[in-house]
């Protein structure tokens, strides 16, 4: 069976109208993927803060910074201290500024007390958006901490479960 031109013409038009309402159905009507939930660093970074006319074991300094989370979860925040570091400290984490979890007391590598040199905190889930993320550093007396923290330091690394 053989088509007319105008038979033909009909069909091909008939085959564009189709492409583009499936084209349409696939771009409006099918949910959005979700995002991908893998575990993803938002940060991982080396800090140093100084603690100006501290006259305690207070930080007169936070460190700061802005994280955005492309969709809810909780957060894996990682803490070590730098092989400089010589002596105990713990170290409040703040989302929001609400505390999520302190380290305990970390101590300096070679410490003769055992003190352990990092640690994790595990938060509650958060929403999807930006939050603030506040670190708060306490010095202990002990090792090159005579009553007074001058600064402190370590690696933070931040990750979205």
């Amino acid at each position: 069976m053989s088509l007319t031109v105008r038979q033909r013409i009909v069909v091909g038009i008939a085959i564009a109208f189709a492409t583009a309402l499936i084209a349409w159905a696939v771009k409006y009507l099918l949910p959005e993927p979700e995002p991908s939930l893998e575990p993803r660093t938002l940060v991982s970074e080396s800090i140093n803060v100084d603690c100006p006319g501290n006259g305690g074991q207070k930080c007169s300094r936070t460190w700061t910074t802005r994280l955005a989370f492309p969709h809810a979860g909780a957060l894996k925040i990682d803490y070590k201290v730098p092989d400089a570091h010589c002596g105990p400290g713990h170290f409040s984490f703040y989302v929001d500024g609400s505390l999520v979890g302190d380290t305990g007391v970390l101590g300096w590598k070679g410490n003769p007390l055992g003190l352990p040199v990092e640690a994790s905190i595990d938060t509650e889930r958060l929403t999807e958006g930006v939050h603030e993320l506040v670190l708060q550093g306490f010095g202990e007396k002990g090792g090159c901490n005579g009553g007074i923290i001058g600064s402190h330091g370590g690696t933070v690394t931040v990750t979205l479960l």
